[in-house]
């Protein structure tokens, strides 16, 4: 295989084009976990909080689970 046919794992772009253009998959890996963690206070939340609203923009799923609540997709619009 020549080095131009090998293309990345499909994603879900988060609308946060830093972090998109940053990562291999230009985006949240389609159809895996993924885990943000952090210190309170640095911004994890808020990431996430953000990512999967235009996740679901793009009629995809996503959900988003922590060790003190579930907010499942109706909770955010």
């Amino acid at each position: 295989i020549r080095p131009e046919e090998v293309a990345p794992p499909c994603g879900l772009r988060t609308g946060l084009d830093v972090f998109d253009n940053f990562v291999l998959w230009q985006g949240l890996p389609k159809g895996e976990i993924s885990l943000f963690e952090g210190p309170p206070g640095l911004g994890a939340t808020s990431f996430w909080l953000q990512a999967v609203q235009e996740v679901h923009q793009q009629k995809k799923w996503a959900a988003f689970i922590t060790d003190k609540a579930l907010l499942s997709p109706h909770n955010l619009q």
